[in-house]
């Protein structure tokens, strides 16, 4: 490829590319990849012995506004996947959880992101997968360390532009 290699385009077209696949795969299910990861993360909280599990816990782990998220969870539990409960110890905060149904379909879900994270490593060595862990671990590393030398004003602006 003549001329310099534009790693923020392509990651970003790459992203969307498999966003789009996943949208396919999940169409049959009723569901978006921004649902399916908000769903496995609450999930993955439960089997992981995680503890209790707030809305701002989604907004920090997924790096999602508070906005996205309240609209993927009324989403999700409009369709009865998950349930809010008042929290104990404050009863302004709900405490967020699965349901007995978005549990037996969090198996389903597993294995199609097994399925797809397959097909996107298709042909690609395992050495070629270290590297490019520690490669893709260095960049996002690089991405926060530049984000935090700036308020958050500026790095919502730099988000938007990059993205």
């Amino acid at each position: 490829m003549s001329g310099e290699y534009l790693y923020a385009l392509v990651i970003s077209q790459l992203s969307r590319r498999f966003e789009c696949c996943i949208n396919k795969a999940l169409e049959d299910m009723n569901l978006t990849q921004s649902q399916l990861r908000v769903l496995l993360c609450i999930y993955e909280n439960e089997v992981n012995g995680g503890g209790r599990l707030f809305q701002k816990d989604i907004e920090r782990v997924l790096m999602l506004s508070n906005p996205a998220v309240t609209g993927i969870v009324q989403r999700l539990e409009s369709k009865g996947l998950i349930e809010r409960k008042v929290a104990f110890s404050d009863s302004r905060h709900k405490e967020i959880h699965t349901t007995e149904k978005s549990r037996r379909l969090a198996i389903r879900l597993g294995e199609l992101r097994r399925e797809h994270e397959k097909m996107l490593m298709d042909g690609i060595s395992d050495e070629e997968k270290a590297v490019l862990c520690r490669c893709l671990d260095r960049m996002l590393d690089n991405c926060l360390n530049f984000e935090s030398s700036f308020d958050a004003e500026t790095a919502g602006g730099l988000v938007l532009f990059f993205g």
